[in-house]
This record gives C-alpha cells, structure tokens and sequence, in this order.
C-alpha cells in the first residue's frame, strides 16, 4: 500500500524567518505530525499571527492556541481558523505584554488523539517570544515609509475630559487625565500645549492626574498635545486629540459619529478528495456621542454546529464615558488572574470603574448543552451484555458524547484608599445544569459487535439508533438497563471561588507589591444532590455514631487515631444546598488537614490543596524593571473561569527588563523555578529550572539589527530508584537539560532604486540525558534535537512598486528514532495594476524532506486584490498543491522470497487545492 503523507503550507507565510522547528507527537513516532515557525519576536503595538500545519495526513476537529504572558499563571484559548492550508490565530496587540508571550497549539484528532507544540509538557515548557516595546529601535521594511516603532514608550493614560471629538461651551472646558495606570510618569516633565500655546504653568499635576482650566478659549476646534517622560528618561508617546467649543446652540445630531465594516469570506479546501467549505460573514458598527459609546460585533460561520461549542459570536458593548462599560453577548471578562481571567462567557457583564472604586459583574453561559457529537457510540454505547442462566440478555446502554450546560456569575469590587493601597474581593459560582441533557437523543447512532457484546447477543450486529434497537429487542427478545442519571459520561459539577487581593505603591511609585490570596471548591459529580447529616456521619466510615471518620473494632472500641469530627459541629449541608451542593464528590472533600493545623496552623492554611496564592514585588530603579513573585497552586484548585491554571505547582521567578542606549538596547532576563512538592506525600517531585535571556539590539531605520534568545532548561526528579515492572527493569530517574538558542540579524540596504531588507536566522535546540552514562544499554530519550538556518531577503523596487521575498531554509530534526532534513525554497512577488486600485501576489514555494520518509512539495499560489470602491475590497486568494512522496513499506515479511522485507514506494498527486473569496465594506 503507498503511504503519502500529505504536507498543508501556506506558501506565503511559509518561511518569512527561518523554517520551522518539527514537533513529534507524544507518541512516539518516526515521522513529526507538526509544522510550526515559532515567530522571532513581537510588537506590543501590533497583532501577532501564529500559523500551524500539518506534516502528516490526519483529520483534525480543531486546533487551539493557548498563550499568556510570561510567566503568568493562566492561559488564555482561542481556536484557530484553517485558511489556506494552515490554521491561523491572532494575538491581539493589547494582549501583549513587554514581559514576553508564552504560547502552545494543541490540534485534536477525529480519533480524539492530541498533538502539541512543544511536544514534550508544552503546559509547563511553552514557546517563548519576546515582546518589543514600541519604543525600542524598529526594524526596516521594504516598501513603507513608516518606520516599525517610534523611539517612544507607550503609557497607559486615560483621557478624562473633554473627550475626542467632544463639542462644548467654552467656560466649560477642563483637560483632565488620569495617570493612574501610569505610575512611572516624571510629573516635572509634563508638557501640555493647546493650539501651541504652553499652558503647563496653569495646570495640576499630581502622580493620578492631570486637570487643567484653561481661561481663555474661543470658539472653535482644538488640538491638545501633552508629552511628558518616565522617571528613568524615557519619552513617552503624546497624547494627542481634539475638541471643539461654541457658543450657540449644540446640535446633538452633530455630535453623533458612526463607522462599520462587513465582510464576507468564502472558502473552498478539496484535500484528498474531501471539500471542506466554510463560509463567514462579519458586520461591526460603532455608534455614539462624545460621553456615549455603542459598539456591535456578528460573526456568523457555516461551521456553526449543535454538535459543537457555538463557534458563531454576537457582541454588544456599552461605554459611558471610561467609566462604565455594559457587554452583552460573547464577551471575554478579566476579574483576578487566578479567579476570572479571559474566558469568554455569552451573557452579560458590567465594569464600573470610579477612581477610588471599581465594582464588576459577569453572568451568563461557559459552556451550551450538547446532547451527542454527532458520530458513532459518541452519543449512546453498549456497555455490556449479561446472559444469566435462563438464557435471557440483558442490555445494558450508556450515555456519552453531552456536555452539559455550565453557567457562570463572578463578581470583583476592589477599593482604592490613601491614593497608594487597593485591596480586592472577588467571588465566582459555577454550575452544570442537569437537566440540559436528555435522556433520549435522536441521531446518535451506537454499534452492536463482538467486540461490544463479547459474542453474547440476540440482535444481529449493526448500527443502532435507539428506537432501532428498542424494536429489534421486541424481535430478538432481551431486556434494556437504562438508567436516567449517573451515566459514565461526563458528570454534572459545580465550583466556587473566593479570592483576595492586596497591591501597593512605594518610593514615588517605583517600588509596587501585589499579593492575591484564593480558595475553591469543586463537587465533581452533582447528580445525587446534598447529603444530610447523616449522610455525612457515615461518609469515611460505616457507624452512625454522630462522628465522622471513626471506626470501632469488634469490641466498641475506637480503632486508630480518628480525626473524629462531630457532625452536630458542621452546619446542616441542606440548608446551604442553594449555594453550593455538598456531598462525597467534593475536592476536596475535607479542605483542611486538622491534624497537621493543630501543629503548624499557618503553615496547613497555606498549604491547603485548594488554594492558590501568589507575591510579586516590582521595582523600577536605574532603568532597570526587576520583578521578584513567589507563586503556589494547590493540587485540587480550580477555576472554571481559569481553566487552564496549571495546578499542583510551586514557583519562584526572578526577571528584570532594562533599556539603554536611548532604547535601542533591550536585555530581558529571567529565571524560574519550579516544583510539585507542595504536598508531603509527593513521591518523587519533579524539579524545574527554566533560565531565559533575550538582547535586541535596533539602531533605527536603515542600520543593522539583532536579537539573540537563549533558554535552558534543567528537569530532575531527585530519585534514584529503579523499578521492576513484568520483570522488566524500569529506570524512573530524570535529570534532562534542554537548550534553545536562537540568532536574528537584520541588513537592511539599498541597491539604486531598490530597498532591501536581510534577514538571517540560526535557530537550534538541543536535548540532553544528563544520566546517559549511568543507565542501560536499551534505554531510549524521548529528547528532539533540531537545527535551523534561514535567509530571507525582502525587497523594494520604487521605480515599479514592485515587492519581492525570497527566503531560503535549512532544517534537521533528529530523534531516537530518526533524523529528518527540510529544505525550503520560496519566492513571491506583489506587484500593482489599473493605477494601484489592485494588486496581484504570485507565490511559489519547494519544499524537500530527505530522511526515513522522502516529501516533495510543491506550492503555488495566486492572490488578487481589487478596490471597487473607496471602501469596498475585493480579495481573491487560489492555491494549488503538489506532493511527491516516498516510503519505505516494512511490514517485517519477505513476500518476494528474495529475503528482502521492506519495499520502497513512490507517489506523486495534486493532494490540495485551496479558493478564497472575501469582499468587505467599510463605512
């Protein structure tokens, strides 16, 4: 049988800045099942686009990114969309943090296998990109008069009044902002102009705001610009905007502004015979007066399925002036990062933020209920067939494949007080609603085998649905076992959360401390409902005796040391059953170690298993942004509006971030440790040291560049046993090191009429067992090595407004198993046509797999853009893909006689092909 393995590459994005590091599946495999460039660097003040392929032919039912800011707690999702050959995610801008982004792809099989990048922990170990502010250099590009970055800072000011755009009476003119979300501001440095006149002199300036009443203003429109300066020097970017004054009557229909966009897209991927369609139509409209702010966002998607979470998006958000905000629809809420943090809820939520006071609410939908997924035995199964002893069958049949409907309400209010201290309290309750998923479901169809049935059955084997299958036991004869609940799906649950929150400033601002505090508790399974007391008397043992956890031997005497808690003690469950159900599904199910607590009280307080604390200290002195946290998870805590918080976790970070050279020189530095050992009956804690280091060195336009990453990361489980498993010796050390290292240089230059841009990049990984030379023979690392050198030149020419990329790629990945060589060629072209009203790109891409398995790729692309109107685009985008593959069969048998037992074969077909259309209309 050939074996063509089928390559999906976007040719355009393909190898912009070096060719990809080659993830392996976690399980192992000769063959890497990812294609992924993992980007140099990002911009704070720009999107950043995250692209994912596939090396090996496999039906995928979505793929998810992760990322969050280094070092952060929690991740925050986003499914990726699949547009021409590859899935892509955007990183939004804001969502960028000079900190650095750390982010991880999972793509989830039809066969509900997983496959990440990193391969190896990607939760614990994720990708790492450093994040420039915009402040720092910037890099040339061909093509643009603008620069990538100002040599400015971004500054987190909040324009007060009058807002933009904002018509008024002139003796009611106040230019107020606040600096609360900018602490680092030189006030002696704050510069404020109005029409080029310096009004500085007149105005307040304190560390939280800026106001100012100018006296003498005439009708009219105004600009303000005010430029001030961090207290390490920085420049920070001005705020700019303006007003207008009159002194007749306000016509509010003047006042009102508008603006909207709608587009379509329509896809077409034919894949090996398969055509997936997906068709999206986007409308956002933005409305209101100057105090007044309507915003409205529809996303409807023909991969909408009731099969499936709601992939189609609806939004509405309200804004009264910067404080209060009103959403509606699908929204993506930030309470406390270990309590709320960006998970999108579809129901409503309100943000009142007052200078000394910030109150927010969210309630509304996590997850819809999904009755079946659509597939055989992922709706209904067989779970067993008994025949007992008169020959009668008995069926039994379970339900699977639901997701219930989980809803959600969290609430924060934080205060501020003495203008440097805020303390914070935040609550979140949610539940599974039992009765969104029925009983009865039509379509879902299950299997009656051998392998179901362990060859008992009076019913012929086949596909059933169930009124099916209820008819073939009136013909057949046989007895069904359904039950109505307590089915061996997914369980009904419900969570709680109570957090704290401390933060602080010092020293003018420089110095801040943050510490939160939070608790939870989970029920994992809700169907039975709340215990009684005397439910819970007999919970840890089998004698109601009023007591719980106490056992007695023969004699009536009390065996072992109990903890012995008497159930008068406890509140009565059922009376508190409306706010959180209790019973023996609980995590935990005693939230604390009484035994230990009267010990060392402080010490079992916070080490409870559901709890979750962090301190971070943060200075800013001489340039320098040093950052100090110590940060513990509990083994059990949990957050539904979190779900991603790794658990079961103990850390220490020291990082610091300083720019020099007038900000064109950026270090960011940092190191973690981490550990499981939070609880004492750990066996063999897993140790993690996680060393960073990222130099960007950019001059400005027109001069060379750098940046250079380096990471290492030592793994060590502190033991030395080696277990003996069916006779088998089995080695259970690990003590590995991991080193990532990578090397961007960036020319830009100029050839007569034509501006390029050069840019090189090495990039390696190297894996080590540091305990090779003590184990055995036989034993195999699970560690990838890789090695990758790119070239990418970018070019201009002004004569024509022609713009060219060529990139050239190198890359080997080698495993125990096998080394694999990728070489990639590629070229494209834009060029403009009919006086630039349209554009047209041309791309071609080779790519060459040499190793155990031979792929040869090769991609063209034709893209055409057209402006029908002013505001009106029209894009159209057609790839077709070519793969020539080649195998070796081994199947261990010498069919041929010729003592020969692998055969190598070759193939070579049209195995994609890709047509987009998108139009959009701004208004």
């Amino acid at each position: 049988m050939i074996s063509s393995y089928k390559i999906l590459i976007n040719p355009v994005l393909g190898i912009l800045f070096g060719l990809f590091l080659a993830e392996i599946s976690a399980q192992p495999s000769a063959s890497p099942i990812l294609y992924h460039v993992p980007p140099i660097e990002a911009k704070d003040n720009e999107d950043l686009e995250i692209t994912v392929g596939l090396l090996q032919d496999i039906s995928v039912v979505d793929v998810t990114l992760f990322y969050r800011t280094a070092h952060s707690s929690s991740y925050h999702e986003k499914l990726m969309n699949y547009r021409g050959g590859v899935w892509k995610g955007i990183i939004p801008a804001q969502e960028l943090s000079p900190e650095g982004l750390e982010y991880l792809i999972v793509l989830r099989s039809l066969n509900t296998e997983y496959y990440a990048t990193p391969s190896e922990n990607p939760f614990e170990t994720p990708h790492f990109v450093p994040v420039i502010p915009a402040g720092v250099g910037g890099r040339y590009f061909p093509g643009s008069n603008k620069i990538a970055a100002t040599q400015m800072v971004d500054a987190d000011i909040l324009i007060l009044s009058p807002q933009p755009g904002e018509l008024l009476n002139p003796e009611d003119v106040v230019v107020a902002l606040s600096l609360f979300n900018a602490p680092n501001i030189d006030t002696s440095s704050v510069k404020i102009v109005i029409d080029g006149d310096d009004y500085s002199a007149a105005a307040f300036i304190s560390p939280e705001i800026i106001s100012l009443h100018p006296e003498e203003i005439l009708p009219g429109l105004h600009s303000v610009t005010i430029s001030m300066a961090t207290v390490y020097g920085m420049n920070v970017k001005p705020v700019i905007w303006s007003f207008g004054t009159t002194t007749g009557h306000i016509n509010i229909d003047e006042q009102i502004t508008y603006s909207g966009e709608v587009s379509s897209r329509i896809s077409s991927d034919r894949i090996e015979g398969q055509v997936l369609n997906v068709g999206e139509l986007t409308a956002k409209a933005e409305a209101g007066v100057s105090w007044v702010k309507a915003k409205a966002v529809v996303r409807i998607t023909s991969r909408e399925s009731e099969y499936l979470q709601p992939m189609n998006r609806y939004s509405t958000d309200i804004s009264i002036g910067d404080y209060l905000t009103i959403n509606a629809g699908d929204f993506f809420p930030t309470h406390a990062a270990m309590v709320l943090d960006g998970k999108r809820i579809r129901g409503v939520g309100v943000d009142l933020n007052l200078p000394w006071l910030r109150f927010q609410a969210a309630s509304g939908i996590i997850n819809r209920a999904v009755q079946h997924r659509n597939r055989i035995d992922e709706g209904y199964y067989l779970a067993d067939v008994i025949l007992d002893s008169t020959g009668h069958y008995t069926y039994q049949l379970e339900r699977t494949g639901y997701t219930f409907t989980r809803k959600l309400s969290a609430y924060r209010l934080s205060v501020k007080f003495l203008s440097r201290y805020q303390i914070g309290l935040s609550l979140l309750k949610s539940k599974d609603v039992i009765n969104s998923v029925d009983k009865l479901v039509s379509g879902a169809t299950f299997t009656i085998d051998s392998s179901s049935t362990d060859g008992l059955s009076s019913i012929p084997y086949g596909n059933y649905q169930y009124d099916q299958f209820r008819s073939a036991l009136s013909t057949y004869g046989g007895t069904l076992e359904f039950a109505d609940k307590n089915w061996s799906g997914n369980k009904p649950a419900e969570n709680i959360v109570v957090g704290f929150e401390y933060s602080s400033s010092h020293d003018n601002q420089r110095l801040r401390i943050n510490a939160n505090w939070n608790f939870s508790l989970e029920n994992q399974d809700i169907w039975d409902g709340t215990m009684s007391r005397t439910q819970m008397d007999t919970m840890l043992d089998d004698s109601l005796d009023g007591l719980i956890g106490v056992s007695y031997d023969q004699y009536g005497l009390v065996v072992g040391s109990p903890i012995m808690i008497d159930t008068s003690k406890i509140p009565d469950p059922l009376k508190y059953s409306q706010f959180l159900t209790i019973n023996i599904h609980m995590v935990p199910l005693l939230p604390l170690d009484y035994t230990a607590f009267e010990k060392r009280p402080i010490r079992s307080i916070m080490n409870m298993p559901s709890t979750a604390y962090n301190i971070r200290v943060r200075g800013y002195y001489y340039k320098n942004n040093l950052s100090a946290e110590y940060r513990q998870t509990g083994p059990v805590y949990k957050s539904y509006g979190n779900p991603y918080m790794m658990n079961n976790v103990r850390e220490f970070i020291l990082s610091d971030r300083v720019l020099m050279l007038d900000n064109k020189l950026l270090v960011n530095s940092s190191y973690k440790y981490q550990s499981n050992n939070i609880l004492a009956t750990t066996v063999n804690p897993i140790r993690t040291g996680t060393l960073l280091a990222n130099v960007t060195l950019a001059p400005g336009p027109q001069v060379p560049s750098f940046t250079m990453n380096f990471q290492s990361i030592t793994k060590n489980n502190a033991t030395t046993d080696l277990d003996t498993i069916n006779g088998q010796l089995i080695d259970q050390r690990e003590s590995t090191l991991t080193r990532n290292s990578l090397l961007s240089v960036n020319f830009p230059f100029i050839t007569k009429s034509v501006n390029n841009n050069l840019v090189i990049n090495r990039y390696q990984v190297n894996n080590f067992d540091l305990l090779a030379e003590e184990r055995q023979y036989n034993s195999v690392f699970s560690g990838t090595d890789s090695r990758s050198t790119s070239l990418s030149l970018s070019s201009y020419f002004t004569d024509i407004a022609l713009k060219t990329v060529i990139n050239l790629s190198q890359t080997e990945v080698q495993t125990s198993y096998a080394v694999n060589n990728w070489t990639v060629i590629g070229i494209q072209a834009t060029y403009p046509l009919l006086e630039e009203k349209a554009q047209m790109t041309v791309a071609l891409n080779y790519l060459k797999s040499s190793g155990y398995t031979s792929i040869n790729v090769y991609n063209n692309q034709l893209g055409f853009d057209y402006k029908i109107l002013d505001n009106l685009m029209l894009n159209c985008t057609t790839l077709i893909q070519l793969s020539q593959s080649s195998d070796w069969k081994t199947d261990g048998i010498d069919n041929d006689n010729n003592g020969k037992t692998d055969e190598f074969l070759e193939s070579i077909e049209i195995n994609s092909s890709t047509f987009n259309l998108a139009i959009n209309y701004r208004f």
